[in-house]
């Protein structure tokens, strides 16, 4: 069921719901993310990974870095909230986690990317296969992100799991009625 199904049942979402929905965002995003990074670390103690070239070893600590730089935006936000906002609901802080977990995903991607690189060279033993296979994954990764168009009175801005640029600031993101919701409006 696509999102168009759902345009005559949308209403704007409160800002609790939207706080709500950033941070579970971010509770979704971050564990497997954290993972990705465990196993990262451990395959540098790994004996075959001295069977990598010293270039192919400093790429896998490029990918490491940039792993932690996405942990890094993901976590900002918390901090944020619990620090400079102290438990207040802000549609600035809305706006501020949703740009932080947009722009976590781009190093996320590119830590993926190398990290496939790395894999399918070592397994394949062909740096141009490996690299071949990196693009070709991202490209379909990044390909099948793309959102389909919302309805003219609302964005997805907060939802960066699905739309992977920014919204206009007057704009607010959907959310479906439930069929309780829908009778009594």
């Amino acid at each position: 069921m696509g999102l168009e199904d759902h345009d005559a049942d949308a209403r704007p979402a409160t800002l609790e719901e939207e706080t709500r929905t950033v941070i579970e965002e971010a509770r979704m995003v971050l564990p497997g993310i954290q993972a990705f990074f465990g196993f990262q670390l451990i395959a540098v103690f790994n004996s075959r990974f001295q069977d990598l070239t010293h270039m192919e070893q400093v790429l896998h600590l490029v990918a490491l870095l940039m792993l932690a730089v996405s942990i890094a935006l993901i976590m900002i936000p918390a901090a944020y909230l619990r620090i400079a906002a102290r438990g207040m609901v802000l549609r600035h802080f809305v706006e501020l986690a949703s740009r932080f977990l947009e722009c976590a995903m781009f190093p996320l991607m590119l830590s993926i990317t190398v990290d496939i690189f790395l894999l399918a060279r070592f397994i394949l033993d062909n740096a141009a296969l490996g690299a071949g296979i990196a693009l070709v994954s991202t490209n379909f990764a990044s390909a099948h992100s793309k959102s389909k168009p919302l309805p003219s009175n609302c964005s997805m801005a907060n939802n960066s799991s699905v739309l992977m640029g920014s919204a206009g600031r007057n704009t607010r993101p959907c959310v479906p009625l439930r069929a309780k919701e829908l009778k009594r409006s």
